[in-house]
């Protein structure tokens, strides 16, 4: 096993914004504000090369961006659970899609595989829990061979039937015990489920990564969300990592600088709320 050293995205000591587009977006993220970009993985795993990242690269550099973390980074048919888990295929996809990230000057990359993990009929749950926590700290042992850490994504029961709140994500990467296996937090996810932000006080620990969307998973500052008491509950734990918005845009280009303003103006607030 190579050094499990977990190595995050630098913060400086502070949150910062980022917004889930693709490379080409990067000189216009830039422009409205945003910190760095979470890229879509899927369209990065199909580039020929190592050439294909570096040229990728050198674009997110030119924009004066980075792309410090990566979703939809496991695809659907990746058995995580179940009768047709095979940890070498696990392995082998593992190896590939880390080397890409790394290439791409990522440090952090979102393993969620809502398909993947969903526990079939009649197939018993703890021997599933038992599966996705090995694959988990093979995965962590693979992560750090490549200098990134993968965060576990709690979704909905729309999307799956197995840690579908942030404290079942939270007791898979404790049980993991890996230090390249951190929990992220999904602010859309947690709506959907109704869980109260007080669930993440106990995993401030382990907390490495969080998402965020607004009312019908647009773009941030268009809806309804409690965004104060999410935030000063970020700000209780004491959280300095990223925060990806991962939403549909109708159009990122009008919408793109309004929604990152609105993020910096709701963290500033929460903060003196807090203070005060």
């Amino acid at each position: 096993m190579g050094d499990t050293t977990p190595v995050l995205p630098p913060t400086n000591g502070a949150v910062r914004f980022g917004a889930c587009r693709p490379p080409a977006d990067a000189a216009l993220a830039s422009q409205q504000g945003w910190d760095f970009l979470e890229l879509p993985f899927g369209q990065l795993a199909l580039l020929d090369n190592l050439d294909g990242s570096l040229a990728v690269r050198q674009q997110l550099e030119s924009a004066g961006m980075r792309a410090e973390s990566f979703h939809r980074f496991l695809p659907a048919q990746l058995r995580l659970v179940g009768d047709d888990l095979d940890l070498s295929v696990v392995e082998n996809y593992l190896q590939k899609a880390l080397a890409r990230v790394a290439s791409l000057g990522g440090h952090l990359a979102v393993f969620s595989g809502g398909k993947g993990r969903t526990i079939g009929g009649g197939y018993s749950r703890e021997r599933a829990r038992e599966q996705f926590v090995s694959v988990l700290r093979r995965a962590g042992d693979i992560a750090a061979t490549h200098g990134v850490t993968l965060v576990v994504e709690p979704l909905n029961q729309k999307e799956t039937n197995f840690i579908i709140n942030v404290t079942e994500g939270a007791e898979v990467v404790r049980a993991a015990a890996h230090p390249n296996v951190k929990l992220m937090a999904d602010l859309y996810h947690m709506v959907m489920e109704d869980e109260p932000f007080s669930v993440l006080d106990p995993v401030a620990d382990i907390l490495a990564h969080v998402h965020v969307a607004d009312t019908g998973r647009f773009a941030p500052g268009t809806g309804q969300y409690d965004y104060p008491s999410f935030f000063a509950a970020l700000h209780r734990i004491g959280y300095k990592g990223l925060v990806a918005a991962e939403n549909t845009w109708h159009d990122f280009p009008t919408e793109g600088a309004p929604s990152v303003g609105f993020l910096h103006d709701q963290w500033r607030e929460s903060d003196r709320t807090r203070q005060s």
